[in-house]
């Protein structure tokens, strides 16, 4: 049981040393953390938070930004 532990610690040592790793969960916690802002934002401004997934206001934001006219 110990050598299996040994093992399960040197591997997940190893995994923590990944930069892949480390790239891939840095991304993921960055796409969560603007995920949740936008959902705090449709909260707070007391509307459907569902609005999240609609494509006119992505529209909105990308023409805000200096996209399509």
């Amino acid at each position: 049981m110990k050598e299996l532990m040994t093992k399960w610690k040197y591997g997940l040592q190893t995994l923590m040393d990944s930069i892949s790793f480390k790239l891939t969960l840095f991304v993921f916690i960055a796409i969560m953390m603007f995920v949740v802002g936008l959902m705090t934002g449709f909260i707070i401004n007391h509307d459907n938070v569902l609005n999240t997934f609609n494509l006119r206001f992505w529209q909105h934001i990308i023409e805000t930004i200096g996209g399509h006219h």
